[in-house]
């Protein structure tokens, strides 16, 4: 009896020595395998997030150009014009159905404006323009073109037709056509020989709408 139950108590020790070493391989096999898959999660996780980090690097570049571009732009509104900046004039006269540009020289008053403060002496002119405009047909002036280089200025003329335009050359009163490149008629006519109030007017050239009208003229101060 004693060695049956000798027996006995060895087997149950044997078996659980089997049991304990069987569950520590089963222990052990499933934290390897636990370890290896969350060895695999991470580099997903790592490229995952690379391109998370590629568009948020790419966001800044696009804030900071974004930046530049700003700066850009307020430092291109602080422009202002300088002696050497073009003054461009296009001419626009509805009754003659005309359009043309010309060059001209920068006012001095232009010069050093930045276009805010351009576009305000323009507003200026518009409301008290020169007479030499006015006789002109001259209606607007705006500013349709601005940079430190180049300035564009549009105006606007409704020029009636004249006849001729009657000036003084060497003391005597010469008649020319409407636009003063031909000679039209010589007169013996003295400038001294004229009423004060239009002495003036004959300096800066005084225009006629019709033949009759300058021969009515001519004939009123003939000798």
């Amino acid at each position: 009896m004693k060695a049956l139950y000798r027996i006995s108590i060895f087997c149950n020790v044997i078996a659980m020595a089997f049991i304990i070493i069987r569950g520590s391989e089963l222990l052990t096999r499933e934290w390897v395998q636990q370890n290896a898959a969350e060895s695999e999660i991470l580099p997903e996780a790592d490229a995952q997030q690379q391109p998370q980090a590629a568009v948020d690097m790419q966001m800044r570049g696009a804030e900071d150009t974004h930046k530049k571009t700003a700066e850009h732009v307020s430092s291109d509104t602080g422009e202002t014009t300088t002696c050497d900046t073009i003054y461009h004039v296009l001419i626009c006269d509805a009754s003659r159905s005309m359009q043309q540009e010309e060059i001209a020289e920068l006012p001095i008053a232009y010069i050093g404006k930045n276009r805010e403060q351009l576009a305000e002496l323009l507003a200026i002119y518009n409301e008290s323009p020169p007479m030499e405009e006015l006789e002109k047909g001259f209606q607007s002036a705006e500013l349709i073109a601005f940079s430190k280089t180049d300035i564009t200025v549009r105006k606007f003329y409704e020029s009636e037709d004249f006849y001729c335009c009657v000036v003084v050359e060497d003391g005597y009163l010469v008649v020319y056509d409407e636009h003063r490149k031909d000679v039209i008629l010589y007169t013996d006519i003295q400038l001294d020989d004229l009423p004060q109030e239009l002495v003036q007017e004959i300096i800066d050239g005084k225009y006629f709408r019709s033949q009759q009208q300058l021969y009515h003229f001519l004939e009123s101060y003939s000798s």
